[in-house]
């Protein structure tokens, strides 16, 4: 079996996208959007950031994955437990949502502090700097000099957020969330649970 996304983001946020498109059939815009309270970045996911570090965002647009700035969009979302400020970001969501559910407008976005998000406003100006081996491998040795990812007592403590909404040619609107496990728990369930169904 060729698994390519079995974790967080992708399995809870795919199985929102299919749940909204159920309750609005005929959608045509999907926004979802994620993000993690109290817990941390892996390695992996830390060096998978720094080696996209200034390549800008995406989206998908009338059915064809689109560039466009990194953060074009920021707007604060309601979780439920948490309201958090989110601006959107190239994600996987953008090509898998696409395949799950047919809608062909698609953003994805994730949890930012509202101070970081101005700052990478003026990020197109030095993305020619960012990526530039010096600065990729400047980041990927401070990476490597910290721990390799969140500690047990941080997942224990830390929980995952996602929302998703979508919305139809006549202006209906419909949302929903769903919270659990810290994000890199919830990879490992995912995982285990796929190859069960399987």
């Amino acid at each position: 079996m060729l698994l390519p996304g079995a974790g967080f983001d992708v399995v809870p946020t795919d199985c929102l996208a299919l749940h909204l498109k159920k309750l609005l059939p005929d959608a045509v815009s999907l926004q979802l959007a994620f993000a993690s309270v109290g817990g941390g970045l892996s390695h992996g996911t830390a060096t998978t950031m720094a080696n996209k570090i200034g390549e800008g965002g995406a989206a998908r647009k009338n059915g064809s994955i689109i560039r466009q700035p990194l953060g074009k969009k920021g707007m604060w979302v309601d979780f439920a437990v948490k309201k958090l400020f989110v601006m959107s970001i190239p994600w996987g969501d953008i090509s898998t949502a696409y395949f799950t559910t047919g809608i062909k407008d698609i953003e994805s976005y994730t949890g930012i502090s509202r101070k970081l998000y101005y700052i990478l406003k003026v990020q197109p100006l030095f993305n020619w700097l960012l990526r530039t081996n010096f600065v990729r491998n400047g980041l990927k040795k401070k990476i490597n000099s910290r721990p390799a990812g969140p500690s047990d007592e941080q997942r224990n403590k830390s929980i995952s957020l996602v929302w998703g909404q979508v919305s139809n040619a006549t202006g209906e609107i419909v949302t929903a969330r769903l919270s659990g496990p810290e994000v890199y728990t919830l990879t490992a369930y995912s995982a285990l649970l796929i190859i069960q169904k399987y």
